[in-house]
């Protein structure tokens, strides 16, 4: 490929510049100087075509050259014409002042060592502009990867402070980097589909509030989850600016907060917004979402074709972080769901990238779909005290005079940690954020997260009232709450500033009573209030109408939504009523917004009522919230809605009566439980707790749920202890407060569920002792402590305690009394295998009856529900069991009956399969179908009854996928043709979601690393990782696996290896199988 070299020089001296062209020539380029093209002050057409091409400028510099303003228009004129272009200065006499003008790097030196110049010269020219097309491309990509570096880093390297303008000599005008005021923010793992875990383990690790690098670097994938302000964005600016400082070789990069938790590679961030994203993106190509991107940092076409085949490259071998923020801020959820589709497929086409996404958790629950493939779901844990503390002192050493900082420092963390209620609200960092401008303008810190942005808002309009008059508050408030109410609900964020200009021109024509609004014209108005507030702020431009125009929004979607709950309060919103309530301007809003979930604006006024009941005054939050649990919108499909937005109004504790709030309570009883979560935070939490015992039953599974949804959140947020310490839980287990006794036994419930290895004998022996007592308790004390006390028995919590006496006595007791709740005598059936050999033997055989007694007198329902207990197989209850209830006219009761059946015994397993041919409810069969399934058929001690397993397998019609599995492994151990091939193709073929679910069963039922005799089966590693069978199998994973489950590793890699030769898998530490 050709590529022409200009050389610039002053008139007279195209010998000098002859001189220079002959080792250029001689590399192969076509040079132009002298006459043709450009001398001294000239400018020719040809010239302008060069510039234009991009092409280099080699400039010849001499004491004549840069003595005139010439070179300098040269450099100038080169940049203009195209941004690829790149001047090369050449000092051609010692005297010549080349620094001037040499703005693009690195000056040779030809006077000094001419051939050391000349190499210099056009090695920089090989490298910037080569001649191989290879080569080229490659350096366009090079040179258009180290421009958008730079550019990204410029956008996310400074903080957002949500309304900080850009006047505030002391704050605003200094660089307040993000590597100098981000505060480490923690993540916890969560489940987003509102399931609790009733009776079963919570899931391993759900407390831990770790830094999301942690979490990125183990899954590579993740949905970060928050609420308004919890530091969802910043999160991705710090990932983004700490990996383009890495990549820059910054030793900056080494000081960033917490940045040593983050994957050690190399990574390229890509940070997409989600909101600047056109619904023409939405579903499209991927290429046309990152063009999008890489033009709305300002480069060129050229720029973006070369970046694009970058990224894609780097994407595909995972060194590139593709970062998405902001899923909710698209508007329409049907468009919100449908992004998160193409998310998936991003995920697919690129298996290696590691992608983070951002949304708030309402907008993602609200959307009704969930982000899969591979992706874990956290949510932004809030700020602990000490982070607390370490932004009060980042804040002050920036925005303090050095005399004042230390004070300022122990000021701000004494305000933040003054009351129970500040304390909760800067637990969010755009608050604690908020709350520090508050205090510095203010001195004082309100407790109400409404009452905070009204002071919020009142100093960002008096922000510069030093420099200039404050602006008049009756002017701006009455503009911004109608422009604020208009865009919630058309569901933006953003209008055209044409727009802007109308709606605050309509707010003129509608309210001509506020005269401090006509002061100014829409435009000026507009103009001041993004040069003095920072409220309100220029967002970028779109084409309209074929010309590019401005488009604003709210600095933070919070004050939008706080502006506009405001127009609701002070009637400042179009259609306005003067006649009417508040309740009356709110309840057809909220019931249009419920009616229509999907609709865009639906989650814009969620969080502007809220505001808003918490701003008005208290007859009229007490009309909005018996409004909206009225008994006539009961029956209607939209009530959930009302019901969940009335307890979460409730949160922001606004002053209404008790009798509503326990109507409020009992409607979500029957319809949101999980929302009396955030209840028990507030001044209400008692009532709360007294109306949610008072709704248990007796019935185990409601009960259960009810406990979980009321304190399990307070547990996973870390509000609660993660672990026990014997002396405080036993003080808590005795408070006279019913409360605080039923919250510290749910809490021994989790944190011994989710401890690993065997409790302490002092714990166990401490957490009896304050139990047992318990039970005797009314619903549902007694079954919580009945369900703690079964984890703390559990055989891998006390594998060598014994029940103590007592206890046994009084379990017995229990399920021989008629009275006693199903709910109470699950749990207390948990401690039936606990109670083991060790244990007296006469208290174990009174124990033994007892169970059975309950058993034989239970409802079906009930029992079907307690046969689900696990027993060790060797466990005289297990077979007095199945003995009991396999002939049960119940099939409900069948059918765990079923799954207790020993199948490494043909004793049992005989009669399983002669009960199983004469067996015709279709649930039971499933059960006896996996039952054999997991049958070595091979073996010999089973020879007499595969004639009978066969005739149970022929005749059974698969209903799934696993159970047609279930039937080839059974066809494959009686030798059946073609059984195992059929799984071997499955394995092997297909789809990757389909081979993966056929590892899963194969490994569950074949892969020997399990316990026959364990309370809790171990699983294998491919029920807990996505494997694809087609992929290897890594030894270091497997090893891993063996010491957290307690194998020895090389025994786990053996049965691995028999296992990967059955079924063609592929194993890294064996080179042929």
């Amino acid at each position: 490929m050709s590529v022409t070299v200009l050389i610039a020089h002053a008139n007279g001296e195209e010998d000098r510049a002859k001189e220079l062209a002959a080792p250029i020539q001689a590399a192969g380029y076509d040079v132009h100087y002298g006459a043709t093209v450009l001398v001294g002050e000239s400018v020719v057409e040809e010239t302008q075509k060069v510039l234009n091409a991009g092409g280099p400028v080699v400039l010849c510099g001499t004491i004549r050259a840069v003595g005139t303003p010439w070179a300098r228009r040269v450099v100038n004129a080169a940049r203009q014409a195209n941004r690829q272009n790149r001047v090369f200065v050449v000092q051609m006499e010692e005297d010549a002042d080349t620094e001037s003008v040499a703005f693009d790097g690195k000056v040779a030196a030809w006077w000094h060592n001419q051939a050391k110049a000349a190499d210099d010269l056009v090695t920089a020219l090989v490298r910037y502009f080569p001649l191989d097309r290879t080569i080229a491309e490659s350096s366009a990509a090079t040179t258009a990867e180290a421009r958008y570096r730079q550019l990204a880093l410029e956008s996310c390297d400074l903080v957002d402070l949500v309304n900080l303008p850009e006047g505030d000599r002391h704050i605003a005008l200094r660089q307040l980097e993000l590597r100098r005021l981000y505060v480490a923010l923690r993540v916890r793992p969560t489940s987003v589909r509102g399931e609790r875990l009733g009776g079963a383990q919570p899931d391993a690790g759900t407390q831990d509030r770790v830094p999301l690098g942690e979490r990125l670097a183990a899954d590579r994938r993740l949905v970060v989850l928050g609420d308004p302000g919890s530091g969802k964005s910043t999160l991705l600016r710090w990932i983004t600016t700490a990996y383009l400082l890495r990549l820059a070789d910054d030793p900056d990069w080494r000081d960033l907060p917490d940045v040593g938790t983050l994957p050690e590679e190399d990574l390229l961030p890509v940070l997409i917004r989600c909101r600047d994203l056109r619904s023409d993106h939405i579903g499209g190509a991927f290429d046309d979402v990152l063009n999008f991107t890489l033009r709305q940092q300002e480069m060129n076409d050229q720029e973006c074709a070369a970046l694009r085949e970058l990224l894609r490259g780097r994407l595909t071998d995972g060194t590139a972080l593709l970062l998405l923020d902001g899923l909710d801020e698209i508007a329409d959820p049907m468009l919100r769901a449908k992004f998160s589709q193409q998310i998936e497929r991003i995920a697919t086409a690129y298996p290696k990238a590691p992608i983070v996404t951002t949304c708030r958790v309402v907008g993602y629950r609200e959307m009704g779909y969930r982000i899969g493939r591979g992706f874990t779901h956290v949510v932004v844990d809030p700020l602990e005290a000490g982070e607390k503390d370490e932004f009060a002192s980042r804040w002050c050493a920036l925005a303090e005079p050095p005399e004042r900082r230390e004070s300022a420092t122990a000021e701000l963390i004494s305000d933040v940690h003054s009351t129970p209620q500040i304390e909760a609200l800067t637990g969010n960092p755009m608050l604690l954020t908020t709350m520090a401008l508050v205090k510095r303008k203010v001195g004082k810190l309100p407790s109400r997260r409404a009452d905070l942005y009204w002071e919020a808002v009142q100093v960002l309009l008096n922000w510069r009232r030093e420099i200039d008059l404050p602006l008049d508050s009756r002017e701006a408030m009455p503009q911004l709450e109608y422009l604020a109410y208009t865009m919630c609900d058309r569901g933006v964020q953003r209008l055209r500033e044409d727009e802007v200009l109308d709606v605050l021109a309509a707010m003129r024509a509608e309210f001509p009573q506020v005269y401090a609004a006509q002061s100014r014209t829409p435009s000026a108005f507009l103009a001041l209030v993004e040069d003095r507030t920072g409220l309100l702020a220029q967002a970028g431009e779109i084409r309209h109408n074929g010309r590019p125009v401005p488009v604003y929004e709210f600095r933070h979607l919070t004050f939008q939504e706080y502006l506009a709950a405001r127009a609701l309060v002070e009637g400042h919103h179009p259609g306005h009523d003067p006649k009417g309530t508040l309740a009356d301007a709110v309840l057809p809003l909220v019931i249009r917004t419920a009616s229509a979930p999907d609709s865009k604006g639906s989650q814009s006024w969620l969080e502007t009522v809220r505001l808003c009941v918490a701003s008005c005054n208290d007859a009229d939050a007490e009309e909005i919230l018996q409004g909206l649990v009225a008994d006539r919108f009961s029956d209607e499909e939209f009530a959930p809605h009302l019901n969940l937005l009335a307890t979460d109004c409730l949160t922001d504790e606004p002053n209404v009566s008790a009798t509503l709030v326990r109507t409020v309570v009992d409607t979500a009883l029957q319809r949101s439980r999980p929302e009396l979560a955030k209840l028990v935070r507030t001044r209400w939490r008692s009532e709360v707790v007294q109306r949610v015992v008072a709704a248990c039953t007796g019935d185990w599974e409601r009960d259960v749920a009810l406990i979980q949804d009321l304190f399990l959140d307070d547990y996973l947020e870390g509000r609660r202890p993660q672990t026990l310490d014997a002396e405080e839980v036993r003080e808590t287990l005795r408070s006279p407060d019913h409360t605080v006794r039923l919250q510290a036994a749910h809490t021994v419930v989790l944190v011994v569920a989710n401890h690993r290895g065997a409790l302490p004998a002092k714990l166990i022996t401490g957490l009896t002792a304050e139990l047992v007592p318990l039970l005797d308790e009314p619903r549902p004390m007694a079954m919580t402590a009945a369900w703690a006390l079964g984890w703390v028995y559990a055989p891998e919590r006390a594998p060598d305690a014994t029940l103590p006496a007592d206890l046994i006595q009084r379990c017995a007791s229990l399920l021989r009394d008629e009275q006693t709740d199903p709910a109470f005598a699950r749990f207390l059936l948990w401690l039936v295998p606990a109670a083991r050999s060790g244990d007296q033997t006469g208290e174990l055989a009174n124990l033994q009856e007892a169970a059975l007694l309950w058993f034989t007198r239970a409802a079906p329902a009930h029992v079907a529900d307690a046969l689900t207990i696990r027993y060790p197989m060797s466990h005289p209850m297990r077979a007095r069991l199945v003995a009991l209830f396999a002939e049960s006219p119940s099939a409900r009761i069948r059918k765990p009956t079923v799954l207790m059946v020993r199948i490494d015994d043909p004793a049992e397993l005989g009669p399983l399969l002669a009960r199983l041919a004469k067996e015709d409810d279709k649930g039971v069969l499933e059960s006896g179908l996996e039952r054999v399934a997991y049958v070595r058929w091979s073996d010999h001690r089973y020879a007499d009854l595969r004639d009978s397993a066969s005739r149970f397998v022929t005749g059974f019609d698969p209903a799934s996928d696993e159970q047609a599995i279930w039937v080839d492994l059974v066809q494959t151990g009686l030798g059946t043709p073609g059984a195992r091939q059929r799984i071997v193709e499955r394995l092997q073929g297909g789809d990757r979601a389909r081979r993966i679910r056929t590892l899963k069963t194969v490994a569950a039922c074949c892969l020997d690393l399990r316990s026959q005799d364990s309370l809790l089966p171990l699983p294998p590693p491919f029920d807990l990782t996505d494997h694809d069978p087609i992929d290897m199998i890594p030894a270091d994973g497997l090893r891993a696996y063996a010491r957290e489950v307690g194998l020895p590793p090389d025994d786990v890699l053996r049965r691995y290896e028999v296992f990967a030769r059955e079924w063609g898998l592929w194993l890294d530490w064996v080179q042929e199988m």
